[in-house]
């Protein structure tokens, strides 16, 4: 059965301000109904979200059958899994694009339903691989979201620099005032992620999803960042990283494996790795087998 939690998240917005919370989901069923969606904002309450009419559910497709995970305050977790295995949906879930069908999204015990939901994303800052970037400056992109009093250049400059980008915006034309032309083409496949990056950085959420967020750049510059990352560990936020590629997943704290909407296997990447006849550890071999094929390839050339 759905439960309905009638808890106040005033305590936990609260807590939110000033420290990375832990988010627990906990068996989370979900389906893409068929039917037009209703953004979350405008249902009124959790519980008209909780109990959903019957023709969706029945007509959409199941993504999510029970997916319970539980990432602990200022840690890292990977998502890792085949295609379609719900990684992407449960975060979607957590910045409430969607509801849960059964189940519960939980940020340092209050369901997020229950959350106001500006409160909820403003401390929740989500990096897609994808990034939006617009017509204007590097700075007015990195300070996009941020109040006005906020944006100075000592915070810009601090989170583009914990991106490692900044000396590549200092060797554009305009450095910081450089426009970098719609969808930032003007920029390459690297430079717009860690700049996106950046403007999560300079947002100071603490909660921080990357789906897929470091995939164009090179493994030195992704490892500079998780490293600089973990130089700020005391105020660090709760990570939740969408993981093709597992060595961005071997670097953090916690790894869980889906399959079919369900977790199979959670772990550090040492634990799951050693794990014979494992999920995780197939997924490793394949992936390490596909990464040698290319680089075999490339030397042949």
């Amino acid at each position: 059965d759905c439960d309905d939690r009638d808890t106040s998240g005033e305590m936990a917005v609260t807590q939110m301000m000033h420290k990375p919370p832990e988010i627990v989901f906990d068996d989370v069923h979900f389906a893409y109904s068929s039917q037009p969606f209703v953004n979350a904002s405008s249902i009124p309450s959790p519980s008209a979200v909780n109990h959903p009419t019957v023709g969706d559910w029945h007509n959409g497709t199941a993504t999510l059958n029970g997916a319970s995970i539980r990432i602990p305050a200022g840690t890292s977790c990977a998502l890792v899994g085949g295609s379609g295995s719900g990684k992407s949906t449960l975060a979607r879930l957590l910045v409430r694009l969607y509801d849960p069908r059964c189940g519960s999204v939980m940020v340092n015990g209050v369901d997020v339903r229950h959350l106001p939901l500006a409160d909820l994303r403003r401390y929740v800052a989500m990096v897609p691989q994808d990034c939006a970037l617009f017509h204007d400056t590097v700075f007015a992109n990195v300070a996009y979201g941020l109040p006005a009093g906020d944006a100075t250049r000592e915070r810009i400059e601090e989170a583009c620099r914990r991106a490692q980008v900044h000396d590549s915006i200092m060797h554009m034309p305009d450095g910081y005032n450089t426009v970098v032309g719609g969808r930032g083409l003007k920029l390459s496949g690297g430079e717009r992620q860690r700049i996106a990056l950046a403007r999560a950085f300079a947002q100071r959420a603490k909660v921080l999803l990357l789906d897929e967020a470091t995939a164009h750049l090179d493994a030195v510059t992704e490892r500079r960042i998780f490293t600089a990352e973990e130089r700020e560990s005391a105020t660090a936020p709760t990570t939740l990283v969408i993981a093709h590629r597992l060595d961005a997943a071997a670097r953090c704290d916690q790894v869980a494996v889906l399959r079919d909407g369900i977790v199979v296997e959670t772990g550090t990447h040492a634990d799951l790795v050693n794990r014979e006849g494992g999920e995780y550890r197939r997924l490793w071999d394949a992936w390490r087998s596909e990464k040698d094929a290319v680089v075999k390839s490339s030397g042949s050339e």
